[in-house]
């Protein structure tokens, strides 16, 4: 018996530049910016050679917010290759109530896609701070 298989390959590939977000110190002193406290711009890239979509998986909603989007999972739209989407990410809270105040906060974000390398996570940092000078 000849058997037959079929692989189906998709060369979409989705890079994340910065790859990684350190903040470092977040002072909460100040009115918190409509964007959120130092917010970053991580650019993603379809580096590959065929279209892929994009979907934002939950995210830390309760400390970061991402520009334009709802927490939650949320369907970012297709990438053709070369084509980049913009996430513009900042810090938005801390809970002083569990301690975190001068403490390092952690956390992920990640994307998944349809190309060979999902999903592609984005790692960061900060530390929420008060200075009331």
């Amino acid at each position: 018996m000849l058997g037959i298989i079929l692989i189906a390959c998709n060369n979409g590939e989705l890079t994340a530049f910065p790859s990684s977000i350190q903040w470092g110190d977040i002072d909460f002193a100040s009115t918190m910016p409509e964007e959120g406290y130092d917010a970053k711009t991580i650019a993603l890239n379809n580096t590959g050679t065929t279209d892929i979509e994009l979907t934002l998986q939950e995210y830390d909603d309760d400390h970061l917010c991402i520009d334009g989007l709802s927490p939650g999972t949320q369907e970012l739209g297709s990438l053709e290759p070369e084509q980049q989407y913009s996430l513009l990410i900042g810090v938005c809270n801390y809970a002083s109530d569990l301690g975190e105040r001068d403490t390092e906060i952690e956390g992920l974000i990640s994307i998944t896609h349809t190309g060979a390398n999902s999903p592609v996570d984005i790692p960061w940092t900060f530390t929420p701070v008060l200075n009331l000078d």
